[in-house]
């Protein structure tokens, strides 16, 4: 008994246990997570959570990663934590392999002379308030004690509690010390935590994965500093020691590129000061490590978005509810959307929250416009809406996490996409002129010198208004079909550049289908290709006198995808261009038009076709031409009984006739 309470007066590494508890291995799912990335992840994981605890809001959080090598024979009670796994050898020997590597591993960290430690400290912050407690739901509780759970405001940056998990990923024992200071009296506390696994003791009771170097069987934190602290922190704040150490090479690198990917907003606000070793990144040194990152990849988008940041030229706009939020009871100004034209530039909009870390980019806004923007949002209503939406990796919205109203999220987070694609084409888009270069199309043809499938390109496009034939038709009543949503992009199409009052059908990938495609973004859609009454065959069908038509009716499974670009070129006489471009041959395609509506598709009746300025044969909705040879661009006309701007498809079948 005596022997018990002295050691419940001294500091030990206990793992609770109990009999018949369940045997935890050393696959963690919350560290697992962390390791195909483990520096940039411990990067991007601190500095959020520091920036979460900050203090002072008028002054920024510092945050510093120094690493040093401790002798062995100070770590905390070295030999108790080695017969830890001993006994773990004894439970898991021949059981399970992995374990065993684990274990090995550690064995040898733990007999060299001296571990490695990276030491991580924030301040400006309050510091783990609760450590003089048991209390649940305390800052203390919630990063050490308890599992999967965050106790952070509403507009704070993590909400999942699973990025604690990411600094153990970088330790070969998987063991940290949180040092903390708090309150103005200058309190201090730590506790030792070693996230390892499961061992049967002697008593056979089995303890949990999760051990602490800390005080009696409640594992209670431990007044004063750590012994191996050589300079006692004096300011609130936190300090964690990674033991074991295993991203020794490169590790400065590794974290700055973390740091400037994720947090150069919130460093240019100048919310935040990273020291790295010997080096500062503030707001006054960003762009010069901005500059020493590469060009391509992520790290260019970086450099696009700070250009946008200092540059003279950048619009910032801020968000009034009237134009996007009444509707969600948001306020003028919850946030701001800074957009900078600038060639070559990414197209994107980067996507952030109140803290400024970076979060996703919204892509596919404009192929043929060169811009780069950032969206912040900087509102409270804004920030809780939208903080719900996001996923535990902090790099996405998704509505469905809303639990509230996940389709009242949708709308939020479409109608903020549609806000920001309508203010790029608002401000970027080039204006109509008198006469216009077929609304770009020279951009992507080859030289008017060489010869090619598409023949001559005139400055202005029109059709030919000569009357060859009179044909009364009776009229029918449009036939309605199920909506076709297009919303992809083609890189073989990005150099076309459209004007405002322009109609153009998006680029529709290979892969995209008709009928029900309800989502393409590059893959194949959903649904049936509903294509009428044909059946099976490539039959004629009759007209309303009787007579048979010159095109057969096309079967789905002939049905083919090309990519294509339909463009008006005189929508008050339902002239329209279509590009289309095959990477194999087309024997006698058959081609289907039709207008694009909101709610379904409808047909509608061909007035002319015209390719390589021969006259082609139609009827009603379709025609047919010649082959479409493979990986060459071909351009037809085509006049449709319609005159109104509308959206128009089309959908290609093969033939054999």
């Amino acid at each position: 008994m005596f022997q018990k309470l002295l050691k419940q007066n001294k500091p030990s590494w206990i793992f609770p246990s109990s009999k018949g508890l369940q045997l935890e291995s050393v696959n963690n799912a919350a560290i697992e997570t962390f390791k195909s990335n483990p520096l940039s992840s411990l990067a991007r994981e601190i500095c959020q959570n520091s920036l979460d605890a900050v203090d002072d809001l008028n002054q920024p959080v510092i945050v510093s990663f120094d690493a040093f090598n401790l002798p062995s024979n100070e770590f905390p009670n070295i030999n108790e934590f080695k017969s830890i796994f001993k006994d773990a050898r004894h439970t898991w020997q021949n059981r399970n392999g992995q374990v065993i590597e684990f274990i090995d591993r550690a064995e040898k960290t733990l007999n060299t002379s001296a571990i490695p430690i990276l030491k991580i400290s924030d301040y400006n912050t309050k510091g783990l308030e609760g450590a003089e407690r048991r209390d649940i739901g305390t800052p203390w509780s919630t990063l050490i004690k308890e599992k999967g759970s965050s106790n952070k405001s509403d507009t704070s940056g993590g909400s999942f509690g699973i990025g604690k998990a990411a600094p153990f990923a970088c330790s070969d024992l998987r063991t940290l010390f949180y040092s903390t200071c708090i309150y103005e009296n200058k309190e201090r506390y730590h506790i030792g935590v070693s996230n390892v696994m499961s061992f049967e003791k002697q008593d056979q009771s089995v303890t949990q994965g999760v051990g602490f170097y800390s005080l009696g069987e409640f594992t209670e934190s431990i007044q004063g500093d750590l012994e191996f602290i050589k300079h006692p922190r004096t300011e609130k704040g936190t300090d964690i020691y990674i033991a074991a150490f295993n991203k020794q090479v490169g590790w400065q690198e590794a974290i700055i590129e973390s740091i400037l990917v994720n947090f150069f907003i919130t460093i240019w606000k100048q919310k935040l000061i990273v020291k790295v070793g010997n080096q500062e990144i503030n707001s006054d040194s960003l762009g010069t490590y901005i500059n020493k990152l590469p060009d391509q990849g992520i790290f260019g988008d970086t450099k696009d978005y700070y250009e946008l940041l200092t540059s003279n030229e950048t619009v910032m706009i801020p968000i009034k509810q009237d134009d996007y939020g009444k509707e969600f009871g948001y306020d003028d100004d919850e946030a701001i959307l800074y957009l900078l034209k600038k060639k070559p530039a990414n197209r994107r909009i980067l996507m952030t929250r109140s803290t400024g870390m970076r979060l996703f980019e919204q892509k596919n806004i404009s192929s043929s416009i060169y811009f780069t923007g950032i969206l912040m949002i900087e509102g409270k209503h804004m920030n809780v809406d939208f903080k719900k939406m996001e996923n535990p990796a902090h790099d996405d919205w998704s509505p469905e996490r809303y639990i509230e109203d996940p389709r009242k999220a949708k709308r939020m987070l479409s109608q903020l996409k549609r806000y920001n694609k309508e203010k790029v084409i608002e401000l970027f888009q080039e204006k109509v002129t008198d006469e216009m270069d077929a609304v770009g199309i020279s951009d992507f043809l080859p030289d008017t010198n060489m010869t090619n499938a598409i023949g001559s390109v005139e400055k202005k496009e029109t059709m030919n208004k000569k009357i060859e034939k009179v044909k009364i038709k009776k009229q029918t009543k449009s036939k309605k079909t199920s909506v076709t949503q297009i919303e992809t992009t083609t890189d073989d199409f990005e150099t076309i550049e459209t004007e405002p009052d322009v109609m153009i059908g998006n680029i529709i990938d290979g892969d995209t289908g008709g009928g029900k495609n309800t989502e393409t973004d590059g893959s194949p859609g959903e649904g049936t290709d509903e294509v009428g009454q044909g059946g099976g065959t490539f039959d004629v069908e009759p007209d309303d006198n009787g007579e048979e038509h010159q095109i057969p009716t096309p079967h789905k499974k002939n049905l083919v995808h090309p990519k294509h670009k339909i463009i008006s070129t005189n929508a008050t006489t339902g002239e329209y261009a279509l590009m289309i471009k095959s990477d194999r041959g087309i024997k006698n395609p058959i081609i289907e038009v039709f207008i694009i509506g909101e709610q379904s598709d409808a047909t509608v009746e061909i007035k002319d076709v015209e390719m390589n300025n021969e006259k082609q044969l139609f009827t009603k909705n379709r025609f047919q031409c010649n082959a479409i040879e493979k990986n060459t661009l071909t351009k037809i006309n085509i006049a449709v009984d319609f005159d109104k701007l509308v959206r128009i498809g089309v959908k290609v079948y093969e033939s054999k006739k």
